[in-house]
């Protein structure tokens, strides 16, 4: 019998915004990462280029490191329900209920809290401000 998955999780406007510190600080964190695995490309690339004459040296062991931290930050963020769209411009979504209907309520970095909302289908495009005294608002609790 097949395993289902964890429920899924839909965020009230609240929620969301109580994870935006620590999102900011776990996407700072990624962002660093990968700007450093960046860096680490060029050298890697000789490495591999040679790679029957070592095994990798200090680049791919610091490589392999920082792609474990980016994967561990990636699923801890996944656990908790929020869906993470881009990490170099912290993107993120969090499903939520909106007129009885799935939608995203969207953050992104350097943005001091949950501000906007979009259809599934239309993305950061998409994107428009939550009005507090819209019906229409994610929930709140």
């Amino acid at each position: 019998m097949p395993e289902s998955g964890p429920e899924k999780r839909y965020f009230t406007l609240d929620e969301a915004n109580a994870y935006v510190p620590v999102l900011e600080k776990w996407l700072g964190n990624m962002k660093d990462l990968r700007a450093r695995s960046a860096a680490l490309q060029e050298e890697l690339t000789t490495v591999l280029a040679n790679v029957h004459l070592n095994t990798g040296g200090r680049a791919a062991s610091d490589f392999a490191v920082i792609l474990h931290r980016l994967q561990t930050y990636t699923a801890r963020i996944r656990e908790e329900g929020i869906l993470v769209r881009d990490v170099e411009s912290g993107l993120v979504d969090f499903p939520s209920i909106r007129a009885e209907r799935e939608v995203f309520l969207c953050w992104k970095l350097g943005e001091e809290n949950v501000q906007h909302w979009h259809e599934l289908d239309t993305g950061f495009s998409g994107r428009k401000p939550i009005d507090e005294h819209d019906d229409d608002t994610p929930e709140r609790t």
